[in-house]
């Protein structure tokens, strides 16, 4: 076989590599999340939802089967766990910019409380003055049908919305380089203006009497990227061996 004859061939399995590298869908996963949604509502965009003590926090693990990566041809499963934590005696420091988060608030009470009685986010399922709660994501599992070999990223926490506040707020949304967020002096703030998404949210009150929910959060379905170009770069140097050892 002539160069002429292989290189077109070379070129041709390159761009159907690229083709399916670009592929993707999101999956909306908390949509107005509140920290009391279990089961399958449509606040979690048809996620089964459970919740159990794990030390301090709640752990939640979510489960959704469907047609996750847009394919149509077989259902996908996506499983992941959201660790919900929360602190008292947080500070801020002016000098560095930086939030210490305080002393980790047992939200089992003792195991005496065995699932969450509140909507909200934070100690006592509010946030006042030097107190934190932290949301965070572990153990994603995405399971496609097609076993084409996608994965799923967490996009991060992209809203949040407080309530009850009487005064102009400020917040410290993150720990190292904490962003300051002040609110306007309403009951209600929708999607507080915090630079989101986020993979990890923080947040710490300077005033009592906060209370958050309504979270935003969302994952992405999709081919590795990395994983792609290893796998290009891997058949076209092979190829060209291949073309060199023929001549």
């Amino acid at each position: 076989m002539s160069n002429r004859t292989i290189k077109p061939f070379i070129w041709l399995a390159a761009a159907g590599l690229f083709s399916t590298s670009a592929q993707a869908a999101t999956v909306a996963a908390g949509v107005n999340w509140e920290a009391v949604d279990l089961g399958a509502s449509g606040e979690t965009s048809q996620f089964t939802v459970t919740v159990e003590a794990d030390g301090n926090d709640w752990l939640y693990t979510w489960t959704k089967t469907g047609d996750l990566d847009g394919l149509g041809t077989s259902n996908d499963t996506l499983t992941f766990k959201l660790r919900s934590a929360a602190f008292t005696g947080s500070s801020y420091s002016s000098e560095t910019g930086a939030v210490t988060l305080g002393t980790a608030f047992d939200y089992s009470v003792g195991d005496t409380v065995t699932t969450p009685t509140d909507q909200h986010f934070g100690p006592a399922y509010d946030l006042d003055n030097n107190q934190s709660f932290q949301l965070s994501i572990e153990e994603i599992v995405f399971t496609q049908g097609e076993d084409l070999g996608w994965a799923a990223t967490f996009d991060g926490f992209s809203a949040i919305s407080r309530y009850i506040g009487q005064d102009d707020e400020t917040f410290y949304f993150g720990t190292i380089g904490a962003e300051v967020v002040t609110t306007p002096a309403t009951e209600s703030v929708a999607d507080i203006p915090f630079s989101g998404p986020v993979q990890v949210l923080t947040v710490t009150a300077t005033d009592n009497n906060n209370r958050f929910r309504d979270l935003d959060f969302s994952f992405t379905v999709a081919v590795p990227e990395p994983g792609s170009y290893a796998l290009l770069a891997g058949f076209t140097g092979m190829a060209l061996v291949m073309l060199r050892r023929r001549n």
